[in-house]
């Protein structure tokens, strides 16, 4: 019986097809099913086959011969049909409404193979052995059969076509199982020989599983999508925490605004000026809160500029160390600092240096209950180039070995239920800041007794940057509420700048027809000239003048810049320098 040689390896081969499948790990995807239930169908439709020709030749019984044939294609229509659902399915996938579509497809295909089953089963099919080689068989049943075979390749065929650009690009093995399924069916139709049949869609069958259905790959695909989706949420995450920690800064800033006016007033009491003082200090505590999500939020995002102008690195530390100093208020502690051959100016970016300072003080101070912070800061000289070692020694509770590595991670608070304050993003930030900065940062400790970290960075002694002097820049703020007018006064004049703030509109107008201003800040809301005819005024008084305008940004004219309203004096001081001068000479992104 040399006919059954073909049937039996179709067999075996499906066989250890569905073996090998399910003896991988696998993704539980609904094409994954579609997938076992087309290996299926040629296993028992070789299966049967087998079978056919085995009784054929030993037990020849007319009844069974047409039984076993009318199953088989069964058999044949499922896989068709089968193959014409998992097409639909890795098409569809990712549409919207794909559930509800896929509930129609499926329930119409069910109804329709039931159809066709019992249509088949109705109908007449004769089995002809010419010889060894050459088994076919005739009727209704067969002509009824290729054409329901058909219809679902061609059904799957147009599914392709009409979604070519939509289509992953990881499917289009696709495109060859229809051809070879396309084949078959012809052949079948022209010459229905079964054996050939059986063994040909046993080769599609593994054609599919060493492409699209192999489980490594769909494994390896499921996971790479999970870390795409796992990004996709980290950011949605830091984006609503950056939102957030910016609608808390303005109520922040306007607390501090404040604070600054009644810090004004000649008659206050020394318990008053104690209890302002701890209400400013309450307040900036939140707004580190409220900092350390956003810088977060902004090295996630790649969007830090480096600042590049001259500072002088002792007063910058020093004066980071005299603010920390008013924290150990409540604690047995000193600060104490080391200078030795520092230049006198360096240039680098003087605000991420100090918060890199600000951030390791603020640990040490955190985690130090008694004793000393020692800061010490030196630096070496190579031409043009200076290397500044920054050293933060504590005698607090130190770092276990094994935690030592955590530290620097997003929230890597150790002690989670500490009474600490802060989310533990302070070294994470930090770490990311001196990465940026092309420096480098290392700590030792020791449980119980206390650590040490170490910043190197690697600052110029040459300004390459074009110098923008901001004592001669002279500044109009106009705003309604006296409260946010004060602090934007007193916290733009720290950088040496001229201020003078008016409360609306008519005043400022007749101001600056008197006095040259290089910048005009105005509140979005203000209330006794429109914003549009406001900003037209002003330039026609001088082009030169640049407009920043508090507020979501808009399509105003003439307006040069926007910025938020929780206040970000930073923000504000950058825009400054980008309106005035050559923003890209002293920027430099690190996207």
């Amino acid at each position: 019986m040399p006919n059954l040689y073909l049937p039996v390896t179709a067999f075996l081969l499906s066989f250890v097809l569905l073996v090998i499948y399910f003896s991988k790990k696998r993704v539980h995807l609904l094409e994954n099913s579609i997938y076992i239930l087309m290996i299926f169908s040629i296993l028992m439709d070789s299966a049967l086959v087998s079978l056919l020709f085995y009784n054929y030749y030993t037990n020849y019984n007319v009844s069974l011969v047409s039984l076993l044939n009318k199953l088989d294609y069964v058999f044949l229509i499922i896989w068709s049909s089968s193959l014409m659902l998992y097409i639909f399915v890795i098409t569809y996938k990712e549409r919207k409404r794909f559930k509800r579509l896929l509930k129609k497809v499926s329930t119409s295909v069910i109804v329709l193979d039931i159809i066709m089953f019992v249509v088949v089963f109705n109908s007449k099919i004769d089995l002809i052995i010419k010889d060894s080689i050459h088994q076919t068989a005739q009727g209704e049943a067969v002509i009824l059969s290729i054409i329901f075979c058909l219809f679902y390749i061609l059904v799957s065929l147009l599914i392709v076509l009409f979604n070519l650009k939509k289509i992953n690009i990881k499917h289009l093995p696709v495109f060859v199982i229809i051809f070879t399924a396309i084949l078959i069916a012809i052949f079948f139709s022209v010459n229905p020989y079964l054996i050939i049949i059986s063994i040909g869609l046993t080769i599609d069958n593994f054609i599919m599983y060493f492409t699209i259905e192999n489980p490594d790959i769909k494994l390896i695909n499921e996971l790479e999508l999970a870390k795409d989706n796992l990004e996709n949420a980290n950011l949605v995450k830091s984006e609503f925490l950056r939102s957030m920690s910016h609608e808390i800064r303005t109520p922040m800033n306007q607390i501090i605004g404040c604070a600054s006016v009644i810090e004004m007033e000649d008659n206050l009491s020394e318990e008053s000026k104690d209890v302002l003082n701890d209400l400013v200090n309450s307040t900036n505590s939140l707004l580190d809160v409220c900092n350390g999500i956003i810088n977060v939020s902004q090295i996630e995002s790649g969007n830090v500029d480096i600042l590049i102008s001259g500072y002088n690195p002792k007063e910058v530390i020093e004066d980071i160390i005299n603010l920390n100093k008013k924290r150990l208020t409540n604690k047995d502690v000193e600060i104490v600092s080391n200078y030795s051959e520092l230049p006198d100016v360096v240039y680098g970016d003087k605000d991420k240096v100090k918060q890199i300072v600000s951030n390791l003080l603020s640990n040490a101070i955190k985690y130090t209950d008694k004793g000393k912070i020692e800061v010490s800061v030196s630096s070496s000289v190579k031409k043009d180039k200076c290397d500044i070692e920054i050293v933060v020694k504590d005698t607090g509770k130190g770092i276990s070995e094994e935690n030592i590595d955590l530290i620097f991670n997003k929230f890597g608070k150790l002690e989670k239920n500490s009474d600490t304050l802060g989310l533990g993003l302070g070294l994470f930030i930090t770490k990311n800041l001196v990465n940026i900065l092309g420096g480098n940062i290392s700590v030792t400790s020791e449980l119980g007794k206390g650590s040490e970290f170490k910043v190197f960075l690697h600052e110029s002694l040459v300004d390459t940057s074009t110098k923008l002097d901001l004592s001669s820049v002279n500044i109009m703020i106009i705003h309604s509420s006296n409260m946010i007018r004060a602090f934007l006064k007193n916290s733009i004049m720290k950088y040496e700048i001229k201020v003078n703030d008016f409360s609306n509109g008519v005043e400022a107008i007749k101001e600056l027809k008197r006095v040259d201003y290089d910048v005009v800040i105005i509140d979005k809301y203000i209330s006794d000239v429109k914003l549009e005819e406001l900003v037209r005024t002003i330039k026609d008084i001088s082009s030169n003048i640049k407009i920043m305008v508090i507020g979501n940004e808009e399509n105003i004219d003439y307006v040069d810049m926007f910025v938020s309203e929780e206040l970000d004096i930073n923000d504000i001081i950058n825009n400054i320098k980008k309106a005035l001068s050559d923003y890209n000479t002293f920027k430099v992104h690190t996207k």
